[in-house]
């Protein structure tokens, strides 16, 4: 079986570009179409930038609810309840004016909540501890099934 000669004016792509396209080939895009794509490009532009403001305000947000959350816990600590009292103490020999002491009620001897995150090296723990004990286990097994 032999295949038949080959045409050499015929071309797959042109034959392609004449169902596609029409006989001329490809259009050029029109007045309207080309405003219709640069509409296009400039509402995809705009809501990006509207999402990057977007993004950058509520950045400064977090940021502004971090620092007044900061500064309420400082307040808090400088708020704490004082007791008084008055230790009379003498003032050229004579004279006695009563000194006042301020001494905190309450001592706040509790450690900051960021000293409490010890989950992970809890875990870690227990992960080296169950992998000890899997490996003795594996070792009792290999002394059994080697030595008996």
């Amino acid at each position: 079986m032999t295949a038949p000669p080959l045409n050499p004016d015929y071309s797959n792509m042109s034959s392609f570009h004449q169902r596609i396209f029409g006989l001329n080939g490809p259009r050029e895009p029109t007045n309207t179409q080309e405003r219709h794509i640069e509409d296009l490009e400039m509402t995809t532009f705009r809501a990006l930038q509207a999402q990057a403001d977007m993004e950058y305000k509520l950045e400064v947000a977090e940021a502004q609810r971090k620092r007044l959350e900061q500064q309420q816990r400082q307040q808090q600590r400088e708020q704490r309840v004082f007791q008084t009292s008055t230790q009379p103490f003498p003032l050229r020999g004579t004279f006695l004016v009563d000194r006042i002491v301020r001494q905190p009620a309450v001592r706040d001897n509790s450690p900051p909540v960021d000293e409490f995150c010890c989950t992970g090296n809890t875990l870690l723990k227990l992960f080296l501890f169950i992998v000890g004990l899997s490996m003795l286990g594996f070792g009792i097994f290999l002394i059994i099934h080697f030595c008996f």
